[in-house]
């Protein structure tokens, strides 16, 4: 396997720069995931904002989609899944990192979400949800009855961990607990496991980020994870997600997972996973796969329990049906990918 040639990176990205850009809607923002709770806005457009914000073909396209995101900011300081559902730690340092692809105009603004993140701070990372939030309120619940999403999680605590590193926190007690928590938390296969994400492939990648930006990802660390990722690829050089087929999302994130820190020992599987991305895309776009997972506001561990697929309520996983979230995953990678494969040259 040899790498992939550019000119098929560059005609891949614009097929998928064409599609996002005419994903947005009328308000300029990005939505996707059809839940119980409706369609995902806040959460869905920062993630998507952040990940092409590197794609040059995007850039103006993520400066104007900023300020709608911004203007959704609630009193508390934090954003939301959409306007229906109380505000949220993951979707808040989503916003945060979106944010790092332009200038704010009122510093006020990434400072209240500042103290909304760190309010959300446990001894083990950072909750979902805290008291402030009105989870319960909101889906008509008892506090004993929300613990699980109440909870610290490993995916919500390495993005938010990371948003924080971004705005200064390096030295903040908060972020190097989380930090902590990251490393003790790989588990003996190398990998990370994800609470609302259906197994390891987010959660991976979102950790490895996070403690490339703390600086502590130390050697033993890395290795060990990648000798993970590399077992779970398929013949193909596409990823599934615990025994699942290979798919974009999963392959997506685990091509950022090792495109994380230059390592020669990837470089085969690396072009591997791009190549497997260049075949797969269909019309600029990829995804479609079950990859949201929503547990029982009661369960604190994730991995328990049957969940069904496309299913409304909870104990269900979903799928991103407008393929918009895993198309600027994917998007981002093979961006990542293309600076990666001119530095080897």
């Amino acid at each position: 396997m040899t790498q992939v040639a550019l000119s098929d990176i560059d005609r891949s990205i614009a097929a998928a720069a064409g599609f996002i850009a005419d994903a947005r809607s009328p308000d300029g923002l990005w939505r996707d995931f059809h839940t119980l709770a409706g369609e995902s806005c806040d959460w869905v457009s920062s993630f998507v904002a952040f990940n092409v914000g590197d794609c040059g073909l995007l850039r103006d396209i993520v400066r104007d989609t900023l300020p709608a995101i911004l203007r959704r900011q609630r009193p508390s300081g934090g954003w939301a899944y959409n306007e229906r559902v109380p505000t949220d730690c993951d979707s808040t340092a989503w916003v945060v990192l979106a944010l790092t692809a332009s200038t704010v105009w009122k510093p006020s603004l990434v400072l209240r979400a500042l103290a909304f993140l760190t309010r959300h701070s446990t001894d083990g990372g950072f909750a979902t949800y805290a008291a402030e939030d009105g989870i319960e309120e909101f889906i008509g619940a008892s506090a004993d009855q929300t613990e699980g999403w109440r909870s610290d999680h490993l995916c919500v605590t390495a993005v938010t961990a990371r948003a924080l590193l971004q705005n200064g926190f390096r030295n903040d007690e908060r972020v190097r607990t989380a930090i902590t928590a990251l490393t003790h938390a790989q588990g003996d296969d190398g990998t990370w496991r994800s609470y609302w994400w259906a197994g390891h492939a987010y959660a991976t990648a979102q950790t490895l980020r996070a403690l490339a930006a703390a600086r502590a990802l130390p050697v033993d660390t890395w290795r060990h994870a990648t000798e993970g990722l590399l077992r779970l690829q398929h013949d193909d050089g596409g990823f599934g997600d615990d025994g699942t087929e290979p798919h974009a999302f999963a392959t997506s994130m685990s091509l950022t997972a090792l495109l994380t820190r230059p390592d020669p020992a990837c470089d085969k599987a690396i072009d591997y996973a791009a190549s497997w991305l260049l075949t797969s895309q269909r019309g600029g776009s990829w995804g479609g796969f079950p990859i949201l997972r929503i547990p029982s506001p009661m369960a604190i561990d994730a991995t328990a329990g049957e969940y069904s697929v496309d299913r409304l309520g909870t104990g269900v996983t979903v799928r991103d049906e407008k393929h918009i979230f895993t198309t600027a995953a994917c998007l981002a990678a093979l961006t990542e990918y293309r600076t990666a494969t001119l530095g080897r040259r």
